[in-house]
């Protein structure tokens, strides 16, 4: 498989780490950032990531701290 939208780097690498370790992520989980020092955010269209998993159902976020609702 290939992904070229680096903010799929945090849910890949989640999803590996849930199958190593035999366990599940939460199913109302939405996960997006770029695995990188320091990490690095999805700038304007984080917030707008959010607002539209929201909508689809999702109530936890795993994502980078600078896409955290209210930063700018």
């Amino acid at each position: 498989m290939r992904i070229t939208e680096p903010a799929a780097d945090l849910a890949v690498l989640m999803a590996i780490v849930s199958s190593l370790r035999n366990r599940p992520l939460p199913t109302k989980l939405v996960v997006f950032g770029e695995v990188a020092w320091p990490a690095k955010s999805a700038g304007a269209a984080g917030q707008e990531r959010l607002k539209e998993a929201a909508k689809l159902g999702f109530t936890q976020a795993l994502i980078p701290k600078a896409n955290k609702p209210g930063r700018r």
